[in-house]
């Protein structure tokens, strides 16, 4: 049996080692919480519709890339349902074995995949590096984070989504965060915002979106209230941070 501190320190061990991305890790978790329900049992079941209802509703190709990316890394064993009814089986402990049968003789071959970090570890190293060159010719690594290297365990199941789509929505303006502590910020300040609604806190994401805003604001606010008495701007608790770290 594993507990929750165990789970929590391979998933850090493995990104240490590997770039993990938010929705593979937010499987991760997910999974943990559906072990940990269910008595951490060595095998539990979950089906595919089910996960990716919880991921926030991601198509079962995105759900099976990122279940094959946590196995590659050793991070949990899989063995696929025969049907809609007989659902898939994960374990964190042990293998599952399958059969083979060639000329009429039946092999059981463990299942355990081996973990690509141990073939691909020096390449691997070397493109988790971000590099910028200067004018005089030194290669140093880029001072802005990659969102797949952070922890999202402290995500809450129900706002899970919402933020995880923010972060995509960022990610895709080239605006990343630089810190954990910045995306956690983030988290606290959107919650701040909905009033601890995640209702609130998905409408008050769309809003942003669909306005093509850089930073979460109350819900309505639209773009022309954010002036001051003076006239000036009034910069969000968002782009406050942003500007922040760029200092």
């Amino acid at each position: 049996m594993i507990d929750g501190y165990t789970l929590t320190d391979k998933m850090r061990k493995a990104r240490r080692r590997e770039r993990l991305t938010a929705v593979e890790q937010a499987l991760f978790y997910e999974l943990a919480a559906v072990y940990n329900e269910d008595g951490r049992s060595d095998v539990f079941v979950c089906s595919n519709s089910e996960l990716c209802m919880a991921l926030g509703g991601i198509d079962e190709k995105t759900l099976s890339a990122a279940r094959q990316s946590l196995i590659n890394c050793g991070l949990i064993f899989y063995k696929k349902g025969k049907s809609r009814r007989i659902v898939g089986m994960y374990s964190f402990e042990q293998p599952f074995e399958t059969t083979e049968t060639t000329t009429g003789i039946v092999t059981v071959v463990t299942g355990v995949v081996t973990p690509s970090y141990i073939k691909k570890r020096e390449s691997k190293r070397e493109s988790k590096t971000k590099k910028e060159t200067i004018p005089n010719g030194i290669v140093k690594k880029s001072a802005v984070a990659d969102s797949r290297d952070f922890d999202f365990s402290f995500l809450e199941d129900d706002f899970k989504s919402c933020f995880l789509e923010w972060l995509e929505y960022k990610r895709c303006r080239k605006e990343k965060y630089r810190t954990q502590k910045s995306v956690e910020a983030c988290y606290k300040n959107l919650k701040l915002l909905s009033s601890n609604s995640p209702d609130t806190a998905k409408l008050i994401v769309e809003q942003s979106m669909a306005n093509n805003w850089a930073g979460l604001f109350e819900l309505n606010k639209r773009k022309d209230e954010t002036t001051g008495k003076n006239g000036k701007p009034v910069v969000s608790t968002d782009d406050f941070m942003s500007k922040l770290h760029e200092t």
